[in-house]
Formats: structure tokens, sequence, C-alpha cells
């Protein structure tokens, strides 16, 4: 199976062109890759470098960032924490979760914060960055999927404002025990 390549550049195609194609990807195969995205490599590439830097400090300076009984919505979640549904051992991986951070007033009290990391430089900005990114392009791909629907272009809009979508930084460590086949690492 060979995935359709969309791009979704506008100076180059029409909107409907675009809406047609992921569409029938949709159908066909219920996913899609996309080019011409306007996505900044170079942000990508940052926010990979913070997150090796990151997990790089010490276990005592990253549980600054480990929000207790916050079930890992936002900042650091240790190693051994996390584990899936109906399994004996914990996953093996550590992980950051970073979401929006320009709520609205009334969800303020509701959601949790992001943690500011005060040892690396730029890392709050350059996630806040590429979540912004992030965002703006899943609304983009989701008036291209409303118009093949023969719904309104903003049809998504209100159902899709108050998400809590996090970009998740995930650090995968290697078996701890051969026998535990409960165990995942790196599937996100």
């Amino acid at each position: 199976m060979s995935l359709p390549v969309i791009s979704i550049n506008e100076a180059d195609r029409e909107k409907i062109d675009i809406s047609r194609d992921i569409g029938k990807s949709c159908e066909r195969y219920g996913f899609f890759i996309i080019k011409d995205h306007n996505l900044k490599i170079s942000t990508i590439e940052n926010v990979r470098n913070l997150s090796k830097e990151f997990f790089s400090l010490s276990l005592e300076s990253k549980m600054k960032y480990h929000q207790v009984g916050g079930a890992g919505q936002r900042g650091y979640t240790p190693f051994g924490i996390e584990k899936a549904v109906n399994a004996s051992s914990p996953d093996q991986k550590e992980f950051w979760h970073h979401g929006r951070s320009n709520w609205k007033k009334e969800y303020i009290n509701t959601i949790p914060k992001n943690e500011s990391v005060s040892e690396i430089e730029n890392f709050d900005q350059t996630l806040n960055d590429l979540f912004k990114d992030l965002d703006f392009l899943g609304k983009r791909i989701l008036t291209y999927i409303s118009l093949y629907l023969n719904l309104s272009s903003d049809w998504f809009d209100k159902k899709i404002n108050k998400g809590k979508f996090l970009i998740f930084l995930n650090n995968s460590h290697p078996p701890t025990d051969k026998k535990n086949k409960g165990e995942i690492r790196g599937i996100n």
C-alpha cells in the first residue's frame, strides 16, 4: 500500500481539489501524507534538540516539573510511572507534555498550565511556537475535510476550540526485564 502525498499549498492548488484528495484518501486508506504544510523544519529540529537536552538533565532537576496527581497532563512524567490499561508493568519511558498556552479566561482554572523549564533557554517558547503551528495546521486540515463532507468550512471550529491537545516528547528506555512482555517502549 502506498499512501498518497498531498500538497496543501493553496498557491498551486484550489481548496476544493485539496479537499477532494484528502477526503478520497481518508475513505480509501484512513490516512494521508501532506507536504507543503509550512511547518518550519528548524522549529521541529529545535524541539528535538531541546527534548534531548531536557531528558539529559538530572532526575532531581526533571522532577521539579512533575505535577503529582496531574495524570501526566503537563510537564514531566518520570520513567516507570505510566502504564497501559490492564498492564501489570509500567511503560519504559519518561515524557514531557506541553499544551496550549493561550487559554481563554473561562478555562484558565480548569486546564493545567504548562511547566516552565528554567534550565534550558527558549524551551518554553520553542514548544509554544511548535504548538501554535501544529494547531493552525490541524484547523486547516479540518477545513479541507469539512469541505469534502459538504459542510461549511468552519464547521469544526467550535468543536475544536476547547481542545486539550498536547505535544508529547518521549524518551524511551531499554527493557528492564526480558520476561516483561507487557512493557511498552516508544509507540507514541
